[in-house]
């Protein structure tokens, strides 16, 4: 008895099924409807955008359908969504199969526009507010157009194809010659958004002159990296085609280098022998920047303002740690710094050090004073610090500072 209810169950589920798929509207649509934005590079070819047009519907009937230009839903769509689009003159594109037929056995049918690229970038320029609006009619009556989804709007964004470097504008390496190793190896990175069907040549060049262009900003100082501190792999780079990178490396020998000292190597794309290369960022640069500021220093007080104060045992060992670009700190006196690499003194406990990138000057602060002035100085080859304390407006008395034996320990 119980087979014969599950038979019975399954034979009306199934005659149900067989009736609900007898009630699917016969329909033709376009699945990728409405706004269609494609991305397209002027490489010199044609471009083709398939307008698939589907069947739906229990029917054994031939689909016909007619595609053609429809200016009034450009117009709506531009209302709706205030955008300003241009309709593309038929001038420039082809559609050879205006009327599809989608046989009786088949869901799908597909018309090919045809777009020239080279021609839109020649004669309206590289854009992406030019579109080719469309619509479907169903030419059978048994058939009709799905609502919202019989329009396309086909947007072409045109883009010149365009080569640059990867790496930044500007890559500072900074470096200290006493902690870190002195052997680097800079990768130079040429990329693209696209990728190319032939092989494509880059030659480089190192270009002395960018850095003069460079210091007449006046951010910083830099001056050319010496030609026997430095090698390049190549300046001869073959982008292989199907691929959308390449790179060649530089090597720098960070000894032979002075400390306080700012060494650039500029690397300018002289000539890409396709295609275009990014203007606005034809040459990087990348500067090495050696700094031995931080480390452990013998402190020796020298000339006193009026008297002796807290320190009275000179000499003291004090550590100067780097906190930045061209930001350091190191205890005041005795109170900080003298026995670790770090502290949580308070800030009147610590003097901050700021250097001028410019020309090296150095303004150094204790806590929350006002900054002292310009007497302050700092031997880079000799690697000696003078700090000269000239408060104006506080009683107290202090005496000048002379760090010198430097090293990595306490010691």
């Amino acid at each position: 008895m119980k087979s014969f209810v599950v038979f019975a169950w399954l034979s009306l589920g199934l005659c149900s099924c067989s009736e609900m798929m007898d009630e699917i509207p016969n329909k033709v649509y376009i699945v990728n409807n409405a706004c269609q934005i494609e991305t397209v590079y002027n490489m010199g070819e044609t471009y083709i955008y398939p307008v698939a047009v589907y069947k739906s519907g229990e029917t054994d009937e031939v689909g016909i359908v007619k595609i053609s230009e429809d200016k009034a839903y450009l117009e709506e769509y531009n209302n709706i969504y205030q955008t300003v689009y241009k309709l593309l003159p038929e001038a420039y594109y082809s559609m050879p199969e205006r009327e599809l037929e989608i046989p009786a056995d088949q869901t799908r049918a597909i018309s090919n526009i045809t777009v020239d690229i080279a021609k839109i970038a020649n004669d309206l320029g590289y854009r992406s507010d030019y579109v080719i609006p469309l619509k479907i009619e169903s030419l059978n009556g048994n058939i009709q157009e799905t609502k919202g989804k019989s329009n396309l709007l086909l947007v072409l964004d045109i883009l010149r194809p365009t080569f640059k470097f990867s790496n930044e504008e500007v890559t500072d390496v900074w470096f200290s010659q006493h902690y870190d190793n002195m052997n680097f190896v800079y990768d130079v990175v040429i990329g693209s958004d696209f990728i190319c069907k032939e092989d494509i040549h880059f030659e480089l060049e190192i270009d002395p002159d960018a850095v003069d262009s460079y210091n007449k900003e006046g951010k910083d100082f830099i001056e050319m990296m010496p030609k026997d501190a430095y090698s390049i792999e190549t300046t001869s780079i073959i982008l292989k085609s199907g691929e959308k990178e390449v790179k060649t490396s530089v090597s720098v020998d960070g000894k032979s280098l002075k400390n306080w000292h700012s060494y650039a190597i500029p690397i300018t794309m002289k000539s890409v022998s396709q295609y275009y290369f990014e203007e606005s960022k034809k040459t990087i640069f990348v500067i090495y920047r050696p700094d031995n500021l931080q480390g452990w220093y013998t402190v020796e007080g020298l000339e006193k303002n009026s008297k002796d104060w807290s320190v009275s045992s000179y000499p003291i060992r004090r550590f100067i740690k780097k906190t930045g670009p061209y930001t350091y700190e190191t205890g005041y006196g005795a109170r900080c710094y003298c026995d670790a690499e770090t502290t949580a003194n308070a800030s009147n406990d610590r003097q901050y050090i700021v250097r001028n990138p410019v020309n090296n000057q150095l303004i150094i602060r204790e806590g929350v004073y006002v900054d002292m002035n310009a007497s302050n100085y700092y031997d880079p080859e000799k690697e000696e610090l003078y700090i000269c304390y000239e408060f104006e407006g506080w009683p107290g008395t202090w005496t000048h500072e002379l760090m010198h034996s430097r090293s990595n320990t306490s010691k």
